[in-house]
């Protein structure tokens, strides 16, 4: 216990003494550097700048180009983080973490498409199918980001214990969040 204190004394004054090596030897916690922390909310605040970018531009096209291009963005995100889990080891647990964050909003998307062609385009339906593709964007883009922030915790270790780990928390978030604006 000592010696772990005076190796962290040592790497701040090392730190200090080379500042290109603060970030990287400066210890928040027990595993999580300062660098990887900072690389980590760089990558939360691209995102959500890219996301406000992608809802900015959709609101400034018409409907049915917007809607395309909405569901053209779900569709082309799941299909890369299903390709993610199955091909790749280094990103296969942000993947699956994230897989399971947008689990239930694209059960969600299912469940109103396959709804809308079996009423045959008529009734309530036809407004939430058409309404959905827009204004889900960021009913997507939160659960993704709750999954991207789940990847980082160590635990579970097991693939399908993680996704099912997402995809709890991201229900319940939602059951926690609706009763306030309702």
């Amino acid at each position: 216990m000592h010696s772990e204190a005076a190796a962290q004394v040592l790497n701040c004054r090392q730190a200090a003494a080379d500042p290109k090596q603060t970030l990287k030897n400066i210890r928040i916690g027990s595993t999580l550097t300062a660098r990887i922390f900072v690389r980590r909310a760089s990558i939360i605040l691209l995102s959500f700048a890219v996301f406000l970018a992608a809802v900015y531009i959709l609101v400034e096209l018409d409907d049915n180009l917007s809607s395309f291009i909405a569901g053209a963005a779900y569709l082309l995100t799941t299909a890369v983080l299903i390709w993610l889990a199955l091909t790749s080891d280094k990103y296969r647990v942000s993947a699956i973490s994230m897989l399971g964050g947008i689990t239930p909003w694209m059960l969600f998307l299912l469940y109103v498409s396959v709804d809308f062609y079996i009423q045959q385009h008529e009734g309530e339906d036809a407004f939430a199918f058409y309404a959905m593709w827009i204004m889900g964007l960021g009913a997507f883009y939160v659960p993704l980001v709750v999954g991207l922030a789940l990847s980082w915790v160590k635990w579970p270790k097991h693939l399908l214990a993680r996704y099912f780990f997402a995809l709890s928390v991201v229900i319940g978030l939602y059951f926690l969040i609706v009763p306030i604006f309702d």
